[in-house]
């Protein structure tokens, strides 16, 4: 449902609509709260769904998929201070093919044929995504007015 939602293959439109806006809203508040330490963790699912940073280079910064993958990987920036402030419960966040290394502040996936892609979170250079912000609407025309259509 999550790649129905935000399709990352093919052309895709730039900019998120209202349903793509809200999803991404509540998902990323949400994260937000786990790297606080609290529960449920969505931070699995999104990791399992979204997979490492660089896993697909066709996906753009504007396309509905790199919105919410920027903005989901700002907020795991985070796991460093998660990692610090709750060592007994931290790998309730994460898949269990995915592992968290403090020592280098990244992330490994690992599928399931072996092969595994690293992401190093210190290194990715990420701008600080609000999702209410107009920049990442899609606006287009419905009829004599403009406006927001699905």
């Amino acid at each position: 449902m999550f790649h129905d939602i935000f399709p990352s293959f093919g052309d895709q439109a730039v900019g998120l609509d209202p349903l793509q806006q809200r999803l991404a809203i509540k998902l990323v508040d949400k994260l937000r709260e786990n790297m606080k330490g609290y529960y449920p963790s969505i931070s699995r699912v999104l990791l399992a769904v979204i997979g490492p940073y660089d896993r697909r280079e066709q996906i753009t910064k504007a396309m509905p998929a790199g919105i919410i993958r920027e903005a989901v990987y700002k907020e795991l920036q985070k796991l460093k201070d998660l990692h610090t402030a709750k060592p007994d419960k931290f790998e309730d966040y994460f898949p269990p093919q995915i592992r968290y290394d403090a020592a280098t502040d990244s992330l490994t996936f690992t599928y399931r044929f072996g092969d595994a892609l690293t992401t190093n979170l210190g290194s990715l250079d990420l701008d600080e995504v609000s999702l209410i912000d107009h920049r990442y609407w899609r606006w287009v025309p419905m009829g004599d007015a403009m406006g927001w259509t699905l």
